[in-house]
């Protein structure tokens, strides 16, 4: 029997993926309301606007007000720490992090409908997920597989399978950092499989299987990874939130895109995807500013200039790379960096230079 959310959409001659281009978001998503998923409450006030209906006539009243009151702060408090992590320091957000896991567990004692139950699951899952992102970005690593693990089980637990589609797309993340290709795409493969289709879970763990292929050397394998990548996003509209973590974008595609053809060797291609990631995440003006991401960026541009002889500009880009603070990742990758300006430049002293901004930003880890 259809849902109130489905009947109204029927009644309005929608398809699930008009409804979902009118609300913004993708169409599994609406498939997911409307098998009794609850939405977040800017896409719930949308869905209202767009189809006209009051949240109870969309199946959305609550049983107990004032609980449901606490819960829609849990979830855009969680929402919003999503969308901070692209703009804050990790060393900052970590404590919101923990304040608000610690108010969900406060909140999962009471007694409570299983809907509720439920939406209290999937935000302590997402928020371990941050939790895990921010712990790792400050090199807390084992603090940050114990969180990666709780967003596991309450993604299983909540039977949200984008959730648990990037519970996986974490340690993907930490094990291509750590040069163990062969457990990135192990993680990634389980991610991409369990990921609901056009979910952001689904493209995320699509572009850490090329990240993966491309550091074991599998060219076509990470090629055709990218493809079908690009292929997915361009079905996809603009997200409404672009500096939520957990959404992609055009501009996440280019960033990770630009890392790949770096493991190939593809300079060109590099340089293409990293000047796409400047151009999108710089201004701190808009929400697509994410200025990590545009400092990775500077640095495989740094690599790739220098490798082919255009030492200066691949300095002056490394040189802009270490920007209001850093995180863990942004150190490996300009180490990497370091290394392959040493040995090919031993004697420059912009090389030099760019060895003290990077002794200087190891020291600033966390203190941000």
């Amino acid at each position: 029997m259809p849902t109130k959310l489905a009947r109204k959409r029927q009644e309005r001659c929608l398809t699930q993926e008009e409804l979902a281009e009118r609300v913004g978001v993708a169409p599994f998503s609406i498939r997911r309301y409307e098998q009794g998923g609850r939405p977040e409450p800017i896409y719930q006030r949308k869905l209202c606007e767009v189809l006209e209906a009051s949240p109870a006539e969309l199946g959305f009243a609550p049983a107990d007000p004032l609980q449901a009151l606490r819960l829609e702060g849990v979830e855009q408090a969680v929402r919003r720490l999503c969308r901070d992590y692209s703009s804050t320091p990790p060393a900052t957000l970590l404590p919101w992090v923990r304040q608000r896991l610690a108010q969900i567990g406060e909140l999962q004692d009471n007694r409570l409908q299983p809907t509720q139950q439920r939406q209290l699951q999937v935000a302590a899952g997402w928020l371990n997920l941050l939790l895990a992102a921010v712990s790792n970005d400050l090199g807390f690593r084992e603090p940050a597989w114990e969180a990666r693990d709780l967003a596991l089980y309450w993604g299983e637990e909540s039977k949200d399978g984008n959730l648990t589609s990037w519970a996986y797309e974490t340690p993907s993340w930490f094990a291509l950092w750590d040069n163990r290709a062969a457990d990135a795409l192990d993680y990634a493969e389980k991610g991409f499989k369990v990921a609901p289709p056009g979910s952001s879970g689904s493209i995320t763990n699509k572009l850490k299987l090329a990240q993966a292929h491309a550091r074991m050397g599998r060219r076509l394998e990470a090629e055709r990874e990218l493809y079908e990548g690009r292929s997915e996003l361009e079905k996809w509209q603009p997200p409404v939130e672009p500096d939520h973590h957990f959404v992609f974008d055009a501009a996440k595609y280019s960033f990770y895109a630009s890392s790949t053809f770096n493991w190939l060797g593809q300079w060109r291609l590099v340089e293409e995807n990293a000047r796409e990631v400047i151009r999108c995440s710089s201004d701190p003006s808009t929400p697509a500013w994410v200025p990590t991401r545009v400092g990775m960026a500077r640095l495989e541009l740094t690599q790739s200039l220098a490798l082919r002889g255009e030492l200066d500009e691949a300095l002056g880009e490394g040189l802009q790379a270490f920007g209001p603070w850093v995180r863990i990742n942004t150190l490996t990758r300009a180490t990497e960096v370091e290394a392959s300006l040493k040995e090919h430049y031993p004697e420059e002293p912009g090389v030099q230079e760019f060895s003290e901004r990077l002794t200087v930003a190891r020291g600033r880890l966390g203190s941000e």
